[in-house]
């Protein structure tokens, strides 16, 4: 990135509980906005880069995890 962004940033927060063995489809869709960062002229863009999507119970619990490309 051309400014220096946080290593984590939470775009999306849905709480729910299950119960042992339970299963559960949850959906979030990321729009052009979540890539969104303030570059040095105060412009909101998106640069281009991997971006690691990264879905857990906390920050320090990440139970599954991808990457995409924005080109």
């Amino acid at each position: 990135a051309s400014v220096v962004q946080p290593m984590k940033q939470l775009k999306h927060f849905e709480r729910f509980y299950l119960k042992k063995g339970e299963e559960k489809k949850v959906t979030f869709v990321l729009t052009e906005e979540d890539f969104f960062l303030v570059n040095y002229t105060l412009k909101k863009v998106v640069e281009s880069g991997n971006f690691h999507l990264m879905i857990g119970a906390a920050s320090n619990d990440i139970r599954l995890q991808n990457v995409i490309l924005v080109e």
